[in-house]
């Protein structure tokens, strides 16, 4: 009943499988059949994810009911409700963005970037008086291009180069961090959705057309800022990571070398375990699971 470890034939960690919270297996490893089983008899998650973090697929456990199934899908379709979710989680994501900018801006003594601030403000009280979601969507690109041609402002003079938002590939050191932080965000997430027993697949905001799960990306979208755009400008301004510890790789672009991948999960996880005043007293996991559940709860079966 433990979960082992091995590299070249060595074991190199051991753990009991009700300590496991969920595996992920990067390119090069093998994962046996006999661990699968448990861990899925654990209603434990397993993430298969490429060299740069993305995840490729997933095995979880079944354990949504045909009721809940049913109310989501209800709840998505209703244009209304719809329109209520998509609104709102735009809203809060708009809010995030000038709060981590007014943080900064107090922070470094940066008072150019109230001009960001404001435009964003002026975006939100538009976005709430709109109600077609495909218009929500396009405030919520405008504010964010407003966010990060803040970067710009915010990362002078740190020797890190930022050339503006780029996803696959990115274009420069930082949105390979911000690609990275975003990786392990999904999963946070998805491990959240998981455990609610909400549909990954069905969402409110990204299209439902089975080319990504969209309720993920849907909830990612509350946590980008206050969480892994937090802990990206942490480790910066602290030089923990240096642009040095960022290659570039033909396909994707940059990524982070293999060398600081290990520091990373230890600033990671260490982060994503510490208690925050401005997420409410809770851990950014605790937080995090802890939204994920009220969404399932008041806005899928208490909705209306």
């Amino acid at each position: 009943q433990r979960l082992l470890i091995e590299k070249n034939n060595s074991i190199i960690a051991s753990m009991p499988f009700n300590d496991v919270e969920c595996v992920i297996v990067n390119e090069g490893c093998n994962i046996t059949t006999p661990v699968i089983d448990i861990l899925l008899n654990h209603k434990k998650c397993i993430f298969f994810v490429d060299f740069s973090g993305h995840l490729r697929g997933s095995l979880t456990p079944a354990n949504i009911s045909n009721y809940q199934f049913k109310r989501q899908i209800e709840v998505m379709d209703e244009k209304n409700y719809q329109t209520i979710l998509a609104q709102n989680t735009i809203k809060e994501k708009l809010l995030n963005q000038r709060q981590l900018l007014k943080n900064i801006s107090k922070q470094k003594k940066l008072p150019s970037l109230n001009t960001y601030t404001n435009t964003i403000k002026t975006i939100t009280k538009s976005l709430m008086h709109e109600k077609n979601v495909d218009t929500m969507r396009g405030l919520e690109g405008i504010a964010a291009k407003e966010y990060f041609d803040a970067f710009k402002v915010i990362l002078a003079n740190t020797g890190w180069n930022w050339l503006g938002r780029s996803r696959r590939p990115a274009k420069d050191k930082v949105n390979a961090l911000l690609n990275y932080g975003y990786a392990f965000l999904e999963r946070e997430t998805r491990l959240a959705i998981v455990a609610t027993n909400l549909d990954p697949r069905i969402g409110f905001l990204h299209c439902n057309n089975g080319k990504k799960d969209s309720l993920v990306f849907d909830l990612m979208e509350l946590f980008r800022q206050p969480i892994i755009d937090r802990f990206i400008m942490n480790i910066i301004n602290r030089k923990q990571i240096s642009p040095d510890h960022i290659k570039k790789n033909k396909q994707y672009g940059y990524i982070l070398d293999e060398t600081i991948k290990a520091t990373w999960i230890h600033l990671y996880e260490s982060y994503m375990e510490k208690p925050l005043q401005s997420l409410e007293g809770m851990s950014p996991r605790e937080y995090i699971r802890n939204k994920v559940k009220n969404f399932s709860y008041n806005d899928i079966v208490n909705i209306g």
